[in-house]
């Protein structure tokens, strides 16, 4: 079930949004364990490999076709019974062999090898009904296989097992297939001649008695066979926890950092932050965002997940000397996207010491937006409405720097068509330091001082309001002058 389960976890129907526990490892261990298993996979797979095809030439180098016609007719008439169609393996004996077997995993290098004794028909019959069960099931690429999973968890004893009883199953499997429906009798003739050809097998090779250890456990079931459950519901229990529980442990390897992995050594400068994907926030500090950044502890993390992000997660869009890149941010991954070049390749890292939300609020903060309240000369006038800035900017004698500028597709807000004595401006935003705002009607009028209000920037800010009187027009600038 194993190798099933491994394939299993690699379709995308199987991915999980993210592991539950990742196990950190150092790339030094990691690169050793990984040699010691790949050593323990070659060795493995090329030593049952060689003794395969050491054992399929010692067998065939003195064997000659069968030519007796009585032989020759029994094996006809059980392919005929087979249905096999135009086949092409042949039928051999050797003087190495002391039990009938098949070996080759092709079916022009197959062999129907029997060693050099007489049978009876009965006998030759029962033999070579084993054999094309043997081969119409391909189990020699079943064995194959088997031998495949071994390499692949050579290091587990409970693996090896496992292996060895399946062999024996399959073999048993045939038997309750050539006895379908037999008599006592067959039975027992059956089990005699598995008794006299006792033998041995190597490599990928199915025969009809391997070895005088198996011969217990499938002569019991040849001469007495007993109703025993499937274990289906077992197997299938198992296999939906594996299933279940697939992908919930991932591996993290190889630390490096921020500065290597986004910024790929080079300057921060480089990357301009360009937009912030998450609900109407800007950067108050863009250098604290890439020492912030560069900082960051990261690991490559194994396995085949969708990372969809869930709770808090923070998207980035810089332009950089390569091109467009998408950094998403959340609370223990962090997500790559290059997206210039070919077809964007997504890379996905662990952080071992989480995303600090607390320090990026301190520069990850909210765009200022001025809420407006209009009163007329009468209350039934009064009247409130949302002007979004379409201006902040910094003014330094005549140098002017635009810190924040609407954009012209935004439509304006504001109260059109009545008379307004009174105006109060609610930022969502403190100030920072002593400032002074002045009320300027852009249809005339005189301007009007505001009291001056002392606050600095925070996440969750409260609110600062400021009030003019005497207003004569419903447009107004405000101009915030200090620090």
């Amino acid at each position: 079930m194993l190798p099933n389960y491994l394939y299993l976890t690699q379709m995308s129907y199987m991915q999980l949004p993210a592991p539950r526990w990742v196990i950190e490892a150092p790339l030094p261990l990691v690169q050793v364990l990984l040699t010691v298993w790949l050593i323990g996979f070659v060795a493995v797979l090329g030593w049952k490999i060689g003794s395969h095809l050491n054992f399929r030439t010692r067998i065939l180098r003195d064997a000659s076709p069968i030519t007796d016609s009585a032989v020759l007719a029994v094996w006809r008439q059980e392919i005929e019974s087979a249905r096999f169609r135009k086949p092409k393996f042949k039928l051999v004996t050797s003087p190495n062999i002391q039990t009938p077997l098949s070996v080759g995993l092709f079916q022009r290098s197959i062999r129907v090898v029997l060693p050099e004794r007489e049978y009876t028909t009965e006998e030759l019959s029962l033999i070579f009904r084993h054999e094309l069960i043997h081969i119409g099931r391909e189990d020699s690429w079943n064995k194959f296989f088997l031998v495949f999973c071994s390499a692949m968890c050579w290091f587990n004893p409970l693996m090896w097992m496992a292996i060895r009883r399946s062999s024996e199953d399959l073999e048993l499997s045939c038997d309750e297939t050539v006895l379908l429906d037999s008599d006592d009798d067959t039975k027992q003739q059956y089990a005699d001649l598995l008794l006299k050809t006792a033998g041995d097998e190597q490599g990928f090779t199915t025969c009809l008695s391997a070895s005088a250890n198996a011969l217990r456990y499938r002569l019991k079931s040849v001469v007495a066979p007993k109703k025993k459950p499937s274990g289906a519901l077992v197997v299938g229990l198992v296999f939906f926890l594996l299933c279940m529980s697939c992908g919930y442990v991932a591996l993290a390897y190889g630390e490096s950092t921020g500065a290597e992995v986004i910024y790929k050594s080079q300057s921060p400068e480089q990357y301009v932050l360009s937009s912030i994907d998450v609900g109407d926030f800007v950067c108050a500090d863009e250098a604290a965002l890439h020492r912030y950044l560069s900082d960051l502890r990261m690991e490559h993390i194994s396995g085949n997940y969708s990372f969809d992000q869930e709770g808090t997660a923070l998207s980035l869009i810089f332009d950089t000397p390569e091109g467009v890149l998408a950094v998403t941010l959340s609370d223990r991954f962090i997500k790559l996207v290059p997206l210039y070049g070919g077809k964007p390749n997504a890379e996905y890292f662990y952080l071992p010491d989480g995303a600090d939300w607390d320090t990026l609020n301190e520069f990850i903060v909210e765009r200022p937006v001025l809420d407006v309240h209009v009163t007329g000369t009468d209350d039934e006038y009064g009247q409130d409405f949302t002007a979004s800035l379409s201006y902040v900017g910094l003014i330094d004698g005549h140098d002017q720097e635009a810190l924040y500028e609407m954009d012209s597709r935004e439509p304006p807000g504001g109260m059109f068509g009545y008379p307004a004595n009174q105006a109060s401006l609610s930022f969502n935003l403190p100030l920072n330091g002593n400032c002074e705002v002045e009320i300027v009607p852009l249809n005339g009028g005189s301007k009007r001082p505001a009291c001056p209000v002392a606050h600095g920037w925070c996440f969750r800010p409260p609110s600062t309001k400021i009030s003019a009187k005497a207003l004569t027009g419903t447009s107004v600038c405000a101009t915030i002058m200090g620090n």
